[in-house]
């Protein structure tokens, strides 16, 4: 895309928002990119690479680490040419600055790290400037909403700095009206207005800004491809908070998180496409789809960034619309979202909907939690690929029922060829309907059983009634291996195990838990999980 694009486009839309004149605009935009321009040298690079070593090197704080990541990463030209206009600006200014702007805006560290991360430009300008704003806007109005318009646009603090563009001439004057809010001391010192009034064109002139600039960081990047891909990620990430809705918002995210935001969205068209093209060939899976375009229609968005995954799926997923979209579908844009995850199950997830379809909501709130659980032992070579049963040509019912066969035998066909361990999936789904409804309160417990699944499954069924009764105790689950190699024989006595009901009893098993050496079982823990693998592997 040319220089000439960007601006235009850059223009349409701030004219859109705000009325601001094209040729203004225009004229900002074409200052920015010949300063990046000209400031792109191989003794540039050397003085950013320079810069970025002290990340390593001189940084013993987290936070202004990541402070000063995010001015490199935002402002090279700022880095190398050691001012911003004409405030000078070094590492040592940094943190200088870091500290106060924190205790002027009144928040954490991690709060103040996420508004420099979406503009670091009030710390490329001093700390009183950046007070004096704040102090100004929360005058009109408060300061809950002063820091509600600076985490809106952060650029906001940089407008005490129109002593900048005095004298500088047209274009600069320009520059710092447009992208640093040289305008905002104007709008709140304009006599015979109301702070209402002067409130609202703020709040106008917030949304211009965070709309805008992320456009003009495309064009600062110049002609380096790594800086413009860092620079379209921001952009993306920028309009995320602004989504008008969940599918676009994914959407944005999705593309965003992408090493390659272009080409991944070139990737998702093309898949796109090819799907259209065996839709054609397919009009029995067309016309199964039809009556639903509507509900699938209003998610579009975000299943399109999941094109290339969902593919090979389709006859199968087809397959379940009629029973299961309308209950699916709330929850269809935070599937999407982490679909990439859930792509290695989704066949068992479709055979398995009867089961799984009801709870989608509790398992998508504690999905990062759960999706472990799924993928424990599928570190294997993979086997016959799905993909060539979608390749059938004919039409109608039976050919859907071909399809329906030929993957479930494969998936069979893969179990059989792996060289390692399946997934545990089969071997939990008979506990979903009692778990998931309890996953709230079981959440803590989560990641700390996790390491100790083969030596609970053998006794799931008895251990099942019981599990409320140590919610409260995640030593138990932690520890959960050594009760099982210690205590575990209690529960194939009849009855006996019935004494965890008594009150007391799972506060002294969690005690047990933590005194109870692992090293005289050691032995007998490796024969349970041996016998328990050999137990599974033999029922597949």
């Amino acid at each position: 895309t040319s220089m000439a694009e960007v601006s235009g486009v850059v223009a349409t839309a701030a004219e859109a928002v705000a009325g601001l004149e094209a040729e203004t605009v225009i004229t900002a935009s074409a200052v920015a990119a010949v300063a990046s321009w000209a400031a792109r040298s191989s003794s540039n690079a050397e003085a950013l690479e320079e810069s970025a070593r002290l990340l390593d090197n001189s940084m013993p704080q987290k936070h202004l680490s990541v402070a000063w990541k995010a001015v490199i990463e935002q402002y090279p030209e700022v880095v190398v040419q050691k001012h911003f206009l004409d405030i000078p600006f070094r590492y040592e200014d940094l943190e200088r600055r870091w500290p106060r702007l924190v205790q002027t805006l009144g928040v954490t560290e991690d709060q103040a790290l996420k508004i420099v991360e979406n503009d670091a430009t009030p710390l490329l300008i001093e700390s009183e400037a950046v007070a004096e704003v704040l102090a100004r806007l929360a005058a009109i109005s408060s300061r809950e909403k002063a820091l509600e318009l600076v985490e809106r646009s952060p650029t906001l603090l940089a407008g005490a700095s129109i002593h900048l563009k005095e004298d500088k001439g047209l274009a600069v004057s320009t520059l710092v009206d447009v992208l640093y809010a040289g305008r905002l001391l104007k709008v709140l010192e304009e006599d015979g207005r109301d702070n209402e009034g002067k409130l609202a064109e703020i709040e106008t002139y917030a949304c211009v800004l965070s709309a805008f600039k992320p456009c003009v960081d495309v064009v600062l990047c110049g002609l380096e491809s790594r800086d413009a891909t860092d620079a379209t990620q921001r952009l993306f990430r920028s309009l995320e908070a602004k989504a008008p809705n969940e599918s676009i918002r994914v959407l944005l995210q999705n593309v965003a998180m992408a090493p390659d935001p272009w080409g991944y969205l070139a990737d998702q068209t093309k898949a796109g496409l090819s799907m259209a093209g065996s839709l054609a060939l397919q009009p029995s899976l067309t016309r199964s789809i039809l009556p639903h375009s509507g509900p699938i229609f209003s998610h579009l968005p975000s299943i399109y960034t999941r094109l290339s995954i969902l593919g090979p799926h389709v006859p199968s997923i087809v397959r379940i619309l009629d029973q299961y979209l309308e209950v699916v579908e709330p929850h269809l844009d935070r599937i999407m979202q982490r679909m990439d995850r859930i792509e290695p199950h989704l066949p068992y997830i479709l055979l398995n909907l009867d089961v799984l379809a009801k709870h989608c909501g509790p398992l998508l709130d504690h999905f990062d939690l759960l999706i472990p659980y799924a993928e424990l032992g599928r570190n294997q070579i993979s086997g016959p690929s799905v993909s060539g049963c979608f390749e059938e040509t004919a039409s109608g019912a039976a050919m859907i029922e071909k399809i329906e066969a030929c993957v479930v035998t494969t998936l069979e066909d893969t179990s059989e060829s792996e060289t390692e361990e399946p997934t545990y999936l089969p071997m939990l789904l008979p506990y979903v309907d009692y778990l998931v409804p309890r996953l709230d309160v079981l959440a803590p417990h989560l990641p700390l059983a996790h390491p100790h699944l083969p030596y609970v499954l053998p006794y799931m069924d008895k251990l099942l009634p019981y599990i409320g009764r140590f919610v409260c105790f995640p030593e138990a689950s932690k520890n959960a291996d050594v009760l099982i190699g210690y205590l575990g024989w209690l529960l194939k006595v009849p009855l006996i195990h019935r004494i965890l009901y008594l009150p007391l009893v799972p506060r002294l098993v969690s005690k047990l838990a933590r005194v109870l050496p692992r090293k005289p079982i050691e032995g007998k823990l490796q024969q349970i999980r041996l016998n328990f693998e050999g137990d599974r592997l033999a029922a597949g």
